[in-house]
């Protein structure tokens, strides 16, 4: 099961990496507008939001239009959302990986990863 589940999040990611790849649309930096739907909380960061202690398991965190350069590592099982597949980007900050999932059950869609 947890070999479907990376390939399937493989998939997932390689499909939003081809159309990152062909849109030029101009996006802006991100403010700031990530929240946890479970919680009720904003934060500065995509991966604030996953280490924080009051996202649990099971929670939703949305994360508006803009480009948020961070490497991301989900260590909790979540669902995050991207409000728009072309103007919400992760951006590798520098090296490493930019999405690394090491929990069970998390789903990633609306994002252009680069």
């Amino acid at each position: 099961m947890y070999w479907k589940l990376v390939a399937a999040v493989h998939l997932s990611l390689l499909f939003s990496l081809s159309f990152a790849a062909s849109e030029s649309a101009c996006v802006k930096e991100s403010n700031g507008s990530v929240r946890n739907l479970g919680s009720g909380l904003v934060y500065s960061s995509i991966q604030a939001a996953i280490e924080a202690p009051e996202t649990l398991s099971g929670h939703t965190i949305l994360v508006g239009s803009g480009i948020y350069r961070e490497n991301l590592v989900l260590a909790k099982s979540i669902r995050l959302f991207g409000e728009n597949r072309s103007n919400t980007v992760i951006l590798a900050n520098k090296t490493g990986d930019t999405v690394s999932i090491r929990a069970s059950n998390c789903e990633i869609n609306g994002f252009s990863i680069r």
